[in-house]
Order: C-alpha cells, then structure tokens, then sequence
C-alpha cells in the first residue's frame, strides 16, 4: 500500500521542538529536521561527513553533495542547503570535534563510523511514545505515528502546495526521470532551481514554526527566498 501520511503544520511544529529532546537524543534529533528540510533519506542523513559539505559558511553557496555510492539510485545528489538547513548542518559541526568525520557518529562500542539509518528510524518511534495526548497535534500524531519516510512525503507534498513544478521536486528527491529526454539528453544540474525550491520550503516551515514572524507564509512564498535573519534566529535557538 502507498503511505499517504504528511505532518500538519502543528504536527511540524510539535517535531521540530520536541525531537532534539532529551539532550542526548539532540544529534539524531537534528539528523531527523534535515530529512524534513531536504527530503534525504534517513540512510543518507545517517552517513552525513565533513567531506561531503562545500561553502557551509556562505547561505548562498552552502550545499551538501552526497556521492553515488551513497545514494538509492546510485546517482550523486546536490542539496543546496537553504536557511534552516544551513543552521540545522551548523548545529551538528558545533557538536563535532575538528577531528571528526562524521557529523553522525555511532554510539557503538564494537565499531567506528555513522550511526546505522535505523537510528534515526528508532529516535523518531521514541519520539512518538513520549507523546502524551495533551494537544491535538500529539493525539493526530499518536493515531497515526509518522515515519522518517513521512517527512520526505511531508516536503515533496508542502513543494507542491508551493507550485513548485514536479520537474523540480523530482531532481530535490532525487528521482531518475523516466522520459527519454530527461534521462538521455538533458544534462542541466537543476542547482539553482534546487535551491529556490528548498529556500521556499525553507520559508514556510520559518512561518509554521513562528506565525508571528516576517517570514513569508507559505501560501505566500511563491517568490524569493528565505531572509538573512531567520538563519541567525535559528542558529541562535538550535
């Protein structure tokens, strides 16, 4: 059966605040937010290194690439990381020492390495079961816990309430097109489209997580992109 499940805009508020919780769950907490802001997977969040990150400390060149060997497809993927994604990668480098290569590392004593996706599957259950009923979004949450996939589905979704064209939230989740132009002769790399998308997206969960901001809303965030003062709030707050 196809999943349908997407997060509610208090269901993404109820998250963002309550999976980096306790403290020492913050790490796979803020694995779990990137999934959410660019739709990886959790096998690729997992295994996120200092090497795959370029231009981190500049909002309009900072991008994760993510080599083939990495991916589902086996083709490389290029994330532009917009605003709070941005902040969300700053946040795990601040919790890595200089020498570490794995923003994620394992809590294993047996091996080195990134944490196994199922980590980050299981931090996301745990987060449900210390759930209690006591909003609305925690009781939707509860009747129907979401899964890691879910928060891919959730952007794809919130990408298309945003008019962004599949074409392009396609090359953000990294599908293979299936037309013979597609996969034989266009050759773009979709970098700027990318990061249009994911700055809107990025836009709208600013506005979901904080109403009373200026930030676009995302029925409204059609143009531009996310404002330089919502990466320092959220830096500040991470």
């Amino acid at each position: 059966m196809v999943g349908r499940r997407t997060l509610s805009d208090g269901e993404i508020r109820l998250f963002w605040q309550g999976i980096v919780e306790p403290a020492a769950s913050r790490r796979t907490g803020l694995g779990l937010r990137l999934s959410l802001l660019t739709g990886a997977r959790v096998g690729e969040i997992a295994g996120l290194c200092r090497a795959e990150l370029d231009h981190v400390n500049d909002p309009a060149r900072a991008m994760w690439t993510i080599p083939g060997t990495r991916t589902k497809n086996g083709r490389a993927q290029m994330i532009p990381l917009a605003p709070l994604a941005r902040a969300v990668v700053l946040d795990l480098l601040n919790w890595s020492a200089p020498g570490d290569q794995f923003l994620l590392p394992t809590r294993s004593r047996r091996r080195r390495g990134p944490m196994r996706s199922n980590s980050l599957t299981q931090a996301m259950d745990n987060f449900g079961k210390r759930l209690d009923d006591d909003c609305e979004a925690a009781r939707t949450w509860r009747a129907e816990c979401p899964t890691p996939h879910d928060l891919r589905r959730t952007l794809e979704t919130r990408l298309a309430g945003l008019r962004i064209p599949k074409e392009i939230r396609d090359r953000v989740l990294n599908h293979i097109p299936s037309d013979v132009g597609s996969k034989h002769y266009n050759v773009h790399d979709y970098g700027v489209e990318k990061r249009e998308a994911l700055e809107r997206w990025s836009n709208a969960v600013g506005a979901i997580l904080d109403p009373g901001s200026s930030v676009v809303p995302a029925h409204r965030a059609h143009e531009g992109s996310a404002s330089a003062h919502l990466v320092g709030a959220q830096e500040d707050r991470a």
